[in-house]
């Protein structure tokens, strides 16, 4: 009987009791049938025996439904009546048990089998402090199975003996020693929700959150959901605010739905006033959450600034609020609705309605260097070029939307209206111009550029050429529309890593990234300016030439540069030469013959780096047999060891 189960738990089931939901189907000897809330629950004074068909009750081992038919046990005649057959029979039944022999009854005395272990649990009660607008919240300790309740008075200590588990003072003269252990499941859950809130005392002060010497708790803003939650777990929890007492507290986000706020606006000749009415909520937490009626509502940022501003209005004579503004101040009014309606509702005449539009940018040159910005307000075709047509709009337009198209005026050097203009003073703004801010236009409406503008800006696309010249590699690009003057002006820019250049006719010139992609592997090939658009490399950078731009659409290789890239790539393709040995080579000598032979030819040097004893003399007598002409010498240098053996081998293999 009397199952340990937390406060809000038993409040459900007191409400399924009043509802009138308990069906009693049958009493045993031991037990009652019975049907709460279409739930088929079992009782019994015996908790093991105790069971019930809902979810709640097999996960937790108690529900609801078993509070409702506890409560009516307790409170109801009937309930009453039932009770006692119950126990009577039990009673009987615990008489015949021990009845059966000296030893039985003389065990049972001891209750050596029986936990007879002291146990606790917390209860929690908030209400108003005497400063106001704060929630003060004590602790008691109720002691079980007597259920007396003693008023924790020094919280942190009491944390503190518990841990420690210590003796604690219950009463004048009497002292319990505490644990964890002994505290029910809900009551540990809160011990340890306190200990991770409660810093350490002697390293802060901790009046604001243990206020009236630590008597009492305040919860802070970051821990009062989670410590609100502990709480309701507690079994006897209680909250009293202005004369009323809440068993339950809800935590939930500020709606409109709340009607804790509404609004009104009337529309006079001369003037619109806007009237407020506030039901009487309380605020916490620097106005982060209203209290009304049980419920606890989280306020967003806007929320918050709202309240602050609406509390700080006087109130009339009908105990509404009244602010005044001027007809033309209609459309900032109106895009403020939309946050009006996240507190509450608004009642608003259709003029109010927002209407969206789209913002059309037309970008003009004036002489030289003087961009002419031109906005019109597209309202699904009816264009608006003015302010003082925007203010004589038989709707209200998006507010809001206006202030973000003149914040990107102003951010960019423009005057925020509907006519402006900027003069660029520098190559760099004419390419900023370009690059940032007519994107950013063209992302917040529709942006139109006058053609002399549009001519300002070339973007260019060379074609590059590769080709080998004696024992270097040419490149050459191809700028279709710009002398030689330019391209090697152009030329210049792209190996600093300019985006741009200037030509002599005042255009802006810009590189496409593919253009910027092979300058870059050009530079760090360390490729050098020859004249008249042409950049020149060692061929040795042939192979890292190729695999940088084989796969750019503007790079064309000539065949014999092809055929080095090859040849580097696959020497064996190389081909053999004639060599005039008095020995047969082996397929990997005669492939060393080949690999020195292609790089003889493109004037290349190289290492042959066969092991020892795979014919490395050899391979170098074939080589030098085969190019090596009438009157022609070599110098081969050895270790003077080795002089004779290399004297041997020509002997013997070329004599």
């Amino acid at each position: 009987m009397a199952k340990l189960m937390p406060g809000r738990v038993r409040n459900e089931g007191i409400e399924l009791f009043e509802k009138d939901l308990i069906t009693i189907h049958q009493v045993s000897e031991t037990q009652l049938d019975t049907t709460v809330d279409q739930h088929h629950l079992i009782y019994a004074l015996n908790d093991s025996e105790i069971t019930c068909d809902c979810d709640y009750f097999v996960q937790k081992g108690y529900c609801p439904h078993l509070a409702a038919v506890e409560y009516y046990l307790k409170n109801d005649k009937e309930g009453q009546r039932l009770l006692a057959k119950l126990e009577e029979k039990q009673e009987s039944a615990q008489d015949q048990e021990r009845g059966r022999s000296f030893g039985g009854l003389f065990l049972e005395g001891l209750s050596l089998n029986e936990d007879d272990t002291v146990r606790y649990s917390l209860m929690v009660e908030g209400e108003e402090s005497t400063f106001g607008s704060e929630i003060w919240w004590s602790i008691r300790l109720r002691r079980l199975p007597d259920e007396r309740s003693y008023v924790i008075r020094d919280i942190p200590a009491f944390l503190k003996l518990v841990e420690a588990e210590g003796y604690y003072q219950i009463g004048k003269n009497y002292y319990e020693p505490l644990s964890l252990i002994q505290f029910d499941q809900a009551s540990q859950a809160f011990l340890d929700f306190l200990g991770r809130m409660i810093p350490d005392e002697a390293k802060t002060n901790l009046d604001f959150i243990l206020p009236n010497n630590a008597r009492n708790l305040c919860l802070p803003y970051g821990f009062f959901e989670e410590g609100l939650r502990r709480m309701q777990d507690l079994d006897g929890f209680r909250f009293e605010w202005e004369g009323t007492e809440y068993r339950q507290l809800l935590v939930e986000d500020l709606t409109a739905d709340a009607q804790l706020f509404s609004f009104d606006i009337c529309v006079e000749p001369k003037m619109i006033e806007l009237t407020v009415a506030e039901k009487n909520s309380q605020a916490f937490f620097n106005n982060r959450i209203l209290f009304y009626q049980g419920v606890f509502y989280r306020l967003n940022r806007k929320q918050q600034k709202l309240l602050v501003g609406l509390r700080s209005l006087p109130i009339g004579s009908d105990l509404n609020k009244h602010v005044s503004f001027n007809l033309d101040e209609q459309a900032i009014l109106a895009a403020s609705l939309f946050d009006f309606r996240t507190m509450g509702p608004v009642k608003a005449p259709k003029a109010f309605n927002i209407k969206d539009f789209t913002p059309r940018f037309r970008f003009d040159l004036k002489g030289d260097s003087e961009i002419i910005l031109t906005l019109a307000f597209d309202f699904d075709g009816f264009l608006v070029h003015d302010r003082q047509e925007l203010s004589h709009l038989g709707f209200t337009s998006n507010y809001r939307h206006e202030q973000a198209v003149f914040r990107l005026m102003s951010k960019h050097g423009f005057t925020p209206d509907f006519q402006s203009s900027k003069r660029l003073s520098s190559s760099q703004e004419l390419y900023d111009f370009f690059t940032n801010t007519l994107p950013d236009f063209e992302n917040a409406g529709t942006a139109l550029i006058g053609q002399v503008l549009r001519d300002l800006r070339v973007e260019q696309s060379p074609q590059v050429q590769v080709e080998r010249q004696g024992n270097l590699l040419d490149i050459s690009f191809d700028f279709s529309s710009l002398d030689d003057e330019d391209v090697d002006n152009a030329l210049a820019a792209l190996m600093e890593s300019s985006p741009y250049f200037i030509n002599r006719s005042g255009q802006l010139i810009v590189f496409d990234e593919a253009t910027h992609r092979i300058s870059e592997s050009l530079k760090t090939l360390r490729a050098r300016y020859s004249g008249k658009g042409h950049l020149e490399l060692n061929q040795l950078t042939a192979y890292q030439l190729m695999d940088a731009l084989s796969e750019s659409d503007s790079v064309r290789f000539s065949k014999d540069f092809q055929l080095l890239t090859q040849h580097l790539s696959k020497p064996e393709t190389f081909d053999l030469p004639t060599y005039k040995v008095e020995a047969g080579l082996r397929p990997y000598q005669e492939r060393g013959v080949q690999w020195l032979s292609m790089l003889h030819h493109y004037g290349f040097g190289g290492i042959l780096a066969d092991d020892m004893g795979l014919g490395k003399t050899l391979q170098t007598i074939a080589y030098l047999s085969a190019h090596l002409e009438e009157g022609q010498r070599v110098l081969v240098l050895s270790p003077s060891s080795l002089i004779y053996n290399w004297q041997d081998e020509f002997k013997k293999f070329a004599p």
